[in-house]
């Protein structure tokens, strides 16, 4: 049983280390560059996308309580959206009609903290298992993101 802990505890520190190297020169440590800045917000666009398609999910499901952590997630990711859109870096998104057009910053601000406040509010109800309330904040949230990508960046 002893040996079988020291094994698990190895393997577990190889993988630590292993991620830790590999992330090292993969995700940057400085976010000065306009394309990195841009990949960073498409992911959490990205990120926020993928727990809606699981709240929507787990609705249909009946699995109110679990959409907490969906909640949670994208609350996180709103309170980490400013920062990322203090300047608009329009060069670096290509193609035609679906782009970001430029939001002021300080709308980008405002817009994150409701979908910040829209997100609080779906985690309460799915802790309460108010499934109506739920429908609701998610209907919510939905609104909100429509709020920067009806205006500057389109379909969503």
């Amino acid at each position: 049983m002893k040996t079988l802990k020291i094994v698990l505890v190895g393997v577990l520190y190889w993988v630590l280390i292993s991620g830790w190297l590999w992330a090292d020169g993969v995700v940057p440590s400085d976010m000065n560059s306009p394309k990195d800045i841009v990949q960073a917000r498409k992911a959490l666009m990205m990120g926020i996308k993928m727990n809606m398609d699981d709240v929507t999910q787990k609705l249909k499901q009946g699995n109110v309580k679990d959409i907490q952590a969906n909640a949670q997630a994208i609350d996180v990711m709103a309170r980490l959206l400013p920062p990322l859109y203090r300047d608009t870096h329009k060069e670096v998104y290509t193609g035609k009609g679906n782009f970001f057009k430029g939001a002021p910053a300080a709308e980008i601000q405002a817009i994150a903290v409701k979908l910040s406040t829209a997100a609080q509010a779906l985690k309460t109800a799915a802790a309460n298992e108010e499934k109506g309330a739920v429908q609701t904040n998610i209907g919510k949230v939905y609104q909100t993101c429509g709020l920067c990508h009806k205006p500057y960046r389109g379909k969503f």
